[in-house]
């Protein structure tokens, strides 16, 4: 009995390792809950509006102080990550997670160059899923799995190191590198007999080369930013009953190009922002989800500055569906090529960002606090492995200083 279960099974499990695999805080959701203070306190815009040490994630040219030597910036915020599914005919199951994060970072100016260095520890927490519900030729069917996710050995984190060069003229220039590692282990079980199906170890790394462009007058500035990531990702796979298969991906994209802007018209400014996601030219995939290859984000924003020296800001920014990463269409898992939807991840659905932000100087030290909320959610049709209504909600409570020495 317990052999025919498991042949039943195993194609089931090997649709859903992507489930699990995104579900509860992969490092692209982590990246996706921004980093740094300034892109949480204005709806999601990053090169438009980040300075310091922060800029260094999107846009390096913005790393430039003013006269102080060096300058060092920390954030410390409470999230709340919630994942909620619904399944056809049945009451919503949520899992949700609250943590602290936070982040630091240093710049050190030299004449007409600023040089920056960021780092930022993922916090990981073991997530558990029990029971999906899956749709096989057209039949929906209770699965009794237990899918557990914990950390493994690699130390999860994103740093950064670049430079940004004054031409002169309110025209600067900055280039920098984004590294970032994280790493997991998976078992899944089946509820009933308690036995193993299969167990995973990854370790997903990634390198972002960034270039920057800022042209600063005190009308306000123009930015834009172009990246390019490269992924390699580590695992080890062991079905029951079968021989340990490893992995590896190896692969350059997507491409993104962002341009943003703030133009104050006192006592107000104005913040605008739109990024393209460009993959098609680093895969050959044309199935039916192909529109979702490259895509557009943007922001929209409104600071209010009174008193000289505090601002109040409110923005608002919608993040398109996302490709990337094998989170949707064709994807290799172990031996075989499947066919199946992940969608409880930020990256793979349309969601929309919230954020409130207070902001003051105090004998030259940039202080900020803000309130964010990101919302997202999706109905997956009949005809996908794991049918259902998803639904992903993040809110975030923090503050960021930015102090000069």
């Amino acid at each position: 009995m317990r052999s025919a279960v498991e042949a039943s099974l195993l194609f089931i499990i090997r649709v859903l390792i992507f489930f699990a695999w995104c579900f509860g805080g992969r490092a692209t959701a982590i990246e996706t809950l921004m980093l740094g203070p300034s892109a949480k306190a204005h709806g999601g815009a990053s090169v438009s509006v980040v300075r310091g040490s922060e800029a260094l994630f999107y846009n390096p040219a913005s790393c430039h102080i003013a006269s102080e030597d060096m300058e060092l910036q920390f954030e410390v915020n409470l999230q709340q990550l919630s994942y909620g599914y619904t399944y056809p005919g049945e009451s919503r199951n949520e899992f949700i997670q609250s943590f602290p994060a936070g982040y630091w970072g240093m710049t050190l100016k030299l004449k007409r160059l600023t040089y920056g260095f960021s780092f930022l520890p993922l916090p990981f927490f073991k997530t558990r899923i029990q029971e999906l519900y899956i749709k096989e030729a057209g039949i929906l069917t209770p699965v009794p799995l237990d899918i557990v996710r914990s950390p493994n050995a690699a130390f999860n984190y994103y740093a950064a190191l670049g430079l940004s060069y004054n031409l002169g003229n309110g025209h600067y220039l900055g280039a920098s590198v984004v590294s970032s590692q994280f790493g997991s282990k998976l078992d899944v079980n089946v509820s009933e007999g308690n036995y193993d199906l299969l167990d995973r170890n990854i370790t997903e790394q990634k390198r972002r080369m960034i270039l920057g462009y800022n042209y600063e007058k005190p009308w306000g500035k123009l930015a834009v930013s172009f990246q390019l990531q490269h992924l390699v990702r580590d695992g080890v796979s062991q079905y029951v009953g079968q021989e340990i298969i490893k992995n590896k991906d190896d692969k350059l994209g997507p491409a993104n190009i962002s341009i943003g802007g703030t133009y104050r018209l006192s006592p107000f400014s104005f913040i605008s922002e739109v990024a393209y996601f460009q993959w098609s030219s680093f895969t050959e995939y044309e199935g039916e989800d192909a529109d979702y290859l490259d895509t557009f984000d943007y922001v929209l924003g409104l600071k209010y500055h009174f008193l000289q020296k505090h601002s109040l800001s409110f923005a608002r920014g919608n993040f398109a569906q996302k490709w990337g990463d094998g989170k949707q269409g064709n994807a290799n898992i172990g031996q075989q090529k499947v066919r199946g939807f992940t969608y409880p991840d930020f990256d793979s659905i349309d969601r929309t960002v919230y954020s409130l932000s207070y902001e003051t100087t105090i004998s030259g030290s940039v202080l900020q606090m803000y309130f964010m909320t990101q919302l997202a959610a999706r109905v997956v049709s009949d005809t996908a492995v794991a049918t259902g209504e998803h639904q992903v909600s993040n809110y975030a409570i923090g503050t960021g200083l930015s102090q000069p020495f």
